[in-house]
């Protein structure tokens, strides 16, 4: 499917011994409290709902690979946090535990705090809608 490292297994472990790691912008009891729908704000310009998808992620760029974490999904794309700043229209991959390696286009990155810069990133495919299915 992409051309990924050999050497990199997908797994929850392989997450844990990455060097280049996110860190969260809260505590992690705070963090997790975020699963599930959202709430839209009055004045959202947002065009789909999204869905708080709290975990790991391991993300692709360039060659270097890096721990985050998931943020929310939605039917056009997907938020997460990284450990590098990823600029607008670079594509990466993002690994989810459980699902297939997404193919992204970043839209968004902004910086949180050291080692934790919040992205945005729509889902290359022309799909309709998000290959990462919640519940």
């Amino acid at each position: 499917m992409l051309a990924l490292s050999d050497e990199m297994e997908l797994s929850e472990e392989g997450w844990g011994g990455l060097p280049s790691r996110a860190e969260l912008p809260c505590e992690w009891r705070e963090y997790a409290a975020g699963a599930g729908a959202t709430r839209t704000k009055q004045h959202e310009r947002r065009q789909f709902c999204r869905v708080g998808l709290r975990g790991i992620a391991i993300i692709w760029q360039d060659g270097q690979v890096h721990a985050g974490y998931t943020k929310d999904v939605s039917r056009k794309g997907i938020g997460f946090y990284s450990p590098v700043q990823l600029f607008p229209k670079a594509i990466v991959q993002l690994w989810i535990p459980g699902h297939p390696v997404l193919e992204l286009r970043i839209r968004r990155c902004k910086r949180i705090k050291d080692l934790c810069f919040e992205c945005g990133a729509t889902f290359t495919a022309d799909e309709q809608q998000s290959p990462v299915k919640i519940g």
